[in-house]
């Protein structure tokens, strides 16, 4: 029986890969292959062939597509309510509040006495600089020796040397004078601590700061120390100030908002024959509304004017993308731009691209320019102090570097990306008149009287009831009307949240590994039957093909000895 069995299995030999793959096609669960060579007709099996092969293409197509648009990582947004209850810091969405004057101060430039003030002095050494730069640059040689006029008389020298230029149609000359006798050109010479010394200060500026809160009426006073002071937002908004509701100490559950006084400061009584350009000739304040520890520049910005109290209802948004290779954005390029307090600030597409600018100065000229902010430790183009020669090649340097070709490189010259998270503000703006003509003694009282300015606003102080016991309520309001002062000088601002939730916006992938997974699966599973267990199968028919070739290429050698 023994001796049966084996001459069978040496009759039917040992199964080669081929034999293995045939019994494969023959038991496999994959549709179509069983029937293919199990029919006997060669038509049928042709025409099942056909279609097996026209669908599994149709399958791997399928397939191939849906990989190549997981590649593509294309993305759904969607939007949702971030309630307040989800929000660990009621207020981390409130923006940053930064407000400038429109127009500067006018510095003191002479005491009483008519000697000149430090900002004085400064403006001479100016005065007299410009005017040898000029001579210098046009090749001239100056017609008087600078070093022995004093400021005025060296203003009057300029203003005769402007004329003398109009006359000749000496283009260049007006050029030079237009390019340094500016508010921009002027104020380029001064340090930070000069700008601030002829700037708005913070305790003058913003006379009063208080929160605002959802449904008590109780206001906590702002901490002054913490607001900040910002100074390049260019000219001639010397000192700007940045109000940070996250950084005060507020209660943050109940806090939607904040409400300032601002104090323009009494119109000035210098006129000057031929004032620096531009010069604004509107008054108010400007106020930028951009997200937290953000650089103001180029943020959402309007003006506000003087005499009324402006409301800004705020409507906040939250945009939030996929890092790469969904979308390319960034949030983790660091900026050489810093606060006055040496802390960087958080990145935005714009600051980046006005790095670029500046770090392109740098390289090209060797100085920076002042219509973006501005980079530590580096001059303007525009110092004065410098030598005429390179003060020339500076200006040659920026003309260059303005073009337009040379402002597109300049701000591609690294790549600036949308930050992947930002807040997004809709400010809506409503004004009503304030103070009204009958409560501008009480905002007198408590805002100028005692001052240093009581002075200038001498005819309120007479109005007052300890002063004029005598005048009837009538006569007060009539001499009231007749006084605008009190009205030109102040500003009221309330920032507010019109809701304690956020619109959110975010974004998800379309596809991720394991809905691809699923629907590559049920792809194999509708067109060709292809299950998990027939990757098992397949896996199983490999081994065993593997097992025979190993088998046979063994017994070779010994059937040759």
């Amino acid at each position: 029986m023994a001796e049966s069995t084996e001459g069978s299995n040496s009759e039917k030999g040992p199964m080669t890969y081929k034999l293995i793959f045939i019994d494969f096609l023959k038991t496999t669960s994959i549709r179509g292959p069983p029937r293919i060579i199990r029919t006997k007709h060669k038509l049928w099996r042709l025409l099942y062939s056909f279609i097996f092969m026209f669908v599994l293409g149709t399958n791997c197509f399928c397939i191939w597509t849906t990989i190549g648009d997981y590649l593509a990582y294309p993305v759904i947004s969607q939007s949702y309510i971030i309630h307040s209850d989800m929000v660990s810091d009621r207020v981390e969405h409130f923006p940053d509040i930064t407000v400038c004057d429109i127009n500067a101060p006018q510095p003191q430039y002479a005491h009483p006495n008519g000697s000149l003030t430090e900002l004085g002095i400064e403006a001479e050494v100016f005065l007299r600089m410009i005017l040898t730069n000029i001579d210098q640059i046009l090749g001239g040689e100056p017609e008087k020796d600078l070093n022995k006029l004093n400021m005025y008389e060296l203003d009057l020298l300029r203003i005769q040397k402007k004329e003398q230029f109009l006359i000749e149609n000496n283009t260049q000359g007006l050029e030079l004078m237009e390019m340094f006798y500016s508010t921009r050109g002027y104020l380029q010479q001064y340090t930070r601590s000069q700008r601030y010394q002829i700037g708005h200060r913070k305790e003058d500026f913003i006379v009063d700061c208080k929160s605002l809160d959802w449904y008590v009426s109780d206001q906590e006073t702002c901490n002054m120390t913490r607001i900040l002071l910002h100074q390049d937002l260019g000219f001639p908004n010397l000192n700007c100030y940045t109000i940070q509701l996250q950084t005060q100490p507020f209660d943050m559950v109940k806090t939607n908002g904040v409400s300032l006084v601002l104090f323009l400061g009494p119109p000035g009584d210098f006129l000057p024959e031929d004032p620096p350009s531009p010069v604004p000739l509107d008054s108010g304040a400007v106020v930028y509304l951009h997200e937290h520890n953000t650089m103001p520049f180029q943020q959402t910005s309007f003006n506000i004017p003087a005499g009324f109290k402006t409301t800004v209802h705020l409507d906040v948004s939250k945009v939030m993308k996929l890092k790469n290779p969904y979308s390319t954005c960034s949030d983790s390029i660091e900026l050489l731009f810093k606060n006055l307090d040496g802390d960087p600030y958080k990145y935005t597409r714009d600051a980046c691209l006005a790095e670029n600018m500046q770090k392109c100065m740098i390289k090209n000229c060797k100085c920076i320019i002042d219509e973006v902010p501005a980079i530590e430790n580096v001059s303007y183009c525009l110092k004065t102090q410098s030598d005429s020669n390179i003060v020339k090649e500076n200006i040659k340097c920026m003309k260059r570097m303005k073009s337009p070709k040379h402002i597109a490189n300049c701000a591609l010259g690294e790549i600036c990306l949308d930050p992947c998270e930002k807040y997004i503000y809709k400010p809506r703006l409503s004004h009503t008149e304030w103070p009204q003509e009958n409560k501008q003694l009480p905002v007198y009282n408590e805002f100028i009287r005692g001052g240093p300015h009581q002075v200038v606003y001498h005819e309120y102080e007479a109005l007052l009831y300890e002063n004029s016991p005598n005048m009837t309520s009538s006569e007060r309001m009539n001499a009231l009307k007749q006084l605008n002062l009190i009205k030109e000088s102040f500003i009221k601002l309330d920032v507010v949240l019109n809701s304690k939730d956020i619109v959110a916006f975010s974004d998800k992938p379309f596809y991720t590994g394991l809905s691809v997974l699923s629907v590559i699966a049920s792809s194999l599973i509708f067109w060709i039957g292809f299950t998990f267990f027939s990757l098992i199968e397949i896996l199983e028919c490999l081994f065993h093909m593997v097992l025979s070739c190993v088998s046979q290429g063994n017994k070779k050698p010994s059937s040759v000895h």
